[in-house]
């Protein structure tokens, strides 16, 4: 494309120069790599938690139907068995908030459930 005088058109280039070390001030290079692997870390773990809590819920549902606590005898002798359907997480490891998803059900002696 030319310009109205008829020569060639100009090319501009711009130059973004970014100074990153304003937010790590006085760390070094192998500082910032552990911050990095720190931040992975912490990430993986909070994205590994709602499973591995549910898991271990649900093991523990499971010992409670097989009337395994003594606490809970009373509820397991009367055939009220229960499953975690759900689990919902929130909040930093340090103030973890859980809400647990419980469905419940008893059979009857004819086999119906209840």
């Amino acid at each position: 494309m030319a310009s109205r005088s008829g020569s060639p058109p100009r090319t501009r280039r711009l130059y973004l120069q970014v100074d990153a070390g304003c937010c790590f001030d006085g760390i070094d290079s192998v500082g910032f790599a552990l911050f990095v692997a720190g931040m992975a870390a912490a990430t993986i773990v909070r994205a590994l938690m709602p499973r591995l809590m549910l898991l271990k819920l649900r093991r523990d549902v499971g010992r409670v139907n097989a009337g395994d606590y003594r606490f809970l005898q009373n509820f397991v002798a009367a055939g009220i068995q229960g499953e975690v359907r759900e689990l919902f997480i929130a909040g930093p490891p340090w103030r973890l908030s859980l809400l647990v998803r419980f469905d419940d059900w008893a059979d009857a002696s004819d086999g119906t459930r209840i």
